[in-house]
């Protein structure tokens, strides 16, 4: 019975490190999601704030190509 007792202890620290090293795993994942995350968030206010700036990247002759372009 001694060796139930000394075995459970063991055991139970084991299970509390696979379940530490899981959380510290997860945490990672979260900070390179909230990372980019951010980033995305960056993206679309570039992009909303500067609607022209987003057409200049989408036409080489800026705005007025993309204008022209329309008519």
């Amino acid at each position: 019975m001694e060796k139930t007792r000394e075995q459970a202890p063991t055991s139970a620290y084991t299970d509390l490190e696979i379940t530490l090293k899981g959380l510290d795993s997860m945490s990672n994942c979260m900070n390179q999601l909230a990372l980019q995350t951010q980033l995305k968030l960056c993206d679309l206010i570039v992009c909303v704030g500067s609607p022209d700036k987003l057409l200049g990247l989408k036409n080489p002759g800026g705005t007025e190509a993309a204008a022209a372009s329309l008519t």
